[in-house]
């Protein structure tokens, strides 16, 4: 373990530096808030990850962050050349790669748990990440979300449908609104969208009761930070020709505070997730109803912080603190 006056070594596992944008990224919003505590920063991709017999190791990136928060365009860090080595040099890393959880995902996660077995502090927790899939989580709170169902057999997807109506149809490893789509009772394209998403039968999707107060009351993500209990929802309202509030798809942010079912979840979702070393989540909530638990790359930092809300980039950091300090 590091003495306590040396700075801090972060590492991050994200997707390649320049397809990061400085005025959305939160990630680029974590490492601002961690140069601004005089952390030295490190990045590198899954693929940059090895498995030695002397351990985890990597080529790493020592970044340099410059001045460029307010536009997508031009340079927002200084890289010097890789490096190789040892993960267990750095004090806390951060998973911050994108879905979908596939084979390079799951490989990652695979060496980040032995180098957490080596004393590396990591976030979220590998394991959890590997065990979770961010669309079936909110299965774990059936009082709390709606009617929701994971199955790659069209008929019991069919069954479904007419039991409950219009629905929501998911790929499990999706983000961004990738692929949603949503199916009413009598739509005739339900067989051959299951047969696309499910990539004919052989992956199960998710199918879930399609929520009509998307468009009143937003599709609203609610970002918490380890077990502390957040203020207010970045609410996305989706644009008129869409029912997808991401903002990656064209949904419009908003600032509007929690209501008290939405507290009440808070508690259970965060006490649950904090036990599994999960200390970043992003709550998807429609109609006080979960719809998804993002655990992987959660966004919204820089919305949030951007309309007024909280700074949970710093708060993200404390936690990291907290946990480091009880190691």
């Amino acid at each position: 373990m590091r003495p306590q006056d040396r700075p801090r070594h972060l590492g991050v596992v994200v997707e390649p530096l320049a397809s990061l944008r400085p005025k959305k990224d939160s990630t680029i919003a974590i490492l601002r808030a961690a140069a601004a505590r005089g952390w030295q920063l490190w990045a590198m991709e899954c693929r940059d990850l090895a498995w030695t017999v002397a351990g985890i190791r990597a080529h790493m990136t020592a970044l340099q962050l410059v001045d460029n928060k307010a536009s997508d365009g031009g340079a927002w860090y200084l890289a010097q050349p890789p490096t190789w080595r040892s993960l267990t040099e750095l004090d806390v890393l951060l998973m911050r790669a994108d879905p979908p959880v596939d084979a390079r995902y799951l490989h990652a996660t695979q060496m980040l748990s032995e180098a957490e077995r080596h004393g590396l502090l990591v976030l979220n927790r590998p394991q959890s990440l590997r065990d979770g899939n961010e669309k079936l989580l909110a299965l774990e709170f059936p009082g709390s979300c709606p009617p929701t169902l994971s199955s790659a057999s069209s008929q019991v997807l069919a069954a479904f449908r007419a039991e409950v109506g219009a629905v929501v149809l998911k790929p499990l490893d999706g983000m961004g609104g990738h692929g949603i789509l949503v199916m009413q009772p009598d739509d005739l394209n339900f067989k051959s969208a299951v047969e696309l998403l499910s990539h004919g039968g052989r992956l199960p999707i998710i199918a879930q009761r399609f929520l009509p107060e998307v468009r009143t009351t937003g599709d609203r993500r609610i970002l918490l930070v380890d077990d502390q209990l957040p203020s207010h929802a970045l609410v996305r309202m989706p644009p008129a020709d869409d029912i997808r509030g991401n903002l990656v798809a064209g949904g419009q942010a908003e600032l509007q505070p929690l209501s008290d079912a939405e507290r009440s979840l808070c508690q259970r979702v965060a006490t649950a997730l904090s036990t599994r070393g999960i200390a970043f989540a992003g709550l998807d909530v429609i109609g006080e109803q979960l719809t998804e638990v993002n655990i992987t790359s959660p966004t919204g930092l820089c919305e949030l912080r951007q309309l007024g809300g909280p700074d949970l980039a710093a708060a993200l950091l404390d936690a990291v603190e907290r946990r480091w300090a009880v190691r």
